[in-house]
């Protein structure tokens, strides 16, 4: 290998998809590993509700957003 490319703002790769499956997921386990069961459903509750997102979670259970924010880099 010579060369790589890191598109990390999207340019070369526009993948919305993507990015929207990799901060669920990661939602997911941080909920499940902070709240449990009780995290979980609360999560998929928001998440299914018209009006809210599953980050909103985060605020109902006492979990600090940046704590969140950090985990993708563990």
């Amino acid at each position: 290998m010579k060369l790589f490319i890191f598109d990390l703002d999207g340019t070369l790769i526009d993948d919305m998809e993507f990015y929207k499956k990799a901060y669920s997921e990661n939602l997911d386990m941080l909920v499940r590993k902070r709240a449990g069961n009780k995290g979980t459903k609360m999560l998929n509750f928001l998440r299914n509700s018209d009006k809210y997102r599953g980050e909103l979670a985060l605020v109902a259970l006492g979990i600090p957003f940046s704590d969140w924010c950090s985990s993708y880099g563990t």
